[in-house]
């Protein structure tokens, strides 16, 4: 059985004490903390192999602003990963490291916006024609 314990109040720096300790798997919702938590608890000498941080909004561009040690072996659930291997996915990250440079992270937030804007633009090309209404 799994036990997750929400990591309000890891902080970089943080010292584990024995609940910390104790518990198999860690649920961090995400957000600007999240990168300083890996960090602390990397620093901390936490093992993500042993006690894994599980995220659904960890990508690539909080990876990017941590130490790779910081980030391995953790957990994270998103529809595009910059590494996915379709033809499609491939031509996407391409372009868009031309335009944005070869370091620039590809998130599932860009992936997201590209498709949807795209799906947009199919819409009003099969109309033929915009409306305007009054906002």
């Amino acid at each position: 059985m799994f036990r997750l314990r929400p990591v309000r109040g890891i902080r970089e720096g943080h010292q584990p004490d024995q609940e910390d300790l104790s518990r198999r798997h860690l649920f961090d919702r995400g957000g600007p903390r999240h990168v300083g938590i890996l960090r602390g608890l990397s620093e901390a000498g936490f093992d993500p192999m042993k006690m894994p941080i599980a995220s659904l909004t960890t990508s690539e561009a909080e990876v990017a602003e941590m130490h790779r040690e910081a980030a391995e072996g953790h957990i994270t659930a998103a529809p595009f990963f910059e590494t996915s291997s379709s033809s499609a996915a491939r031509r996407f990250v391409d372009n868009f490291k031309n335009k944005y440079g070869p370091d620039a992270p590809v998130t599932a937030a860009a992936e997201a916006a590209y498709f949807q804007l795209h799906l947009a633009m199919r819409a009003l090309a099969r109309c033929g024609r915009t409306i305007r209404t009054g906002c």
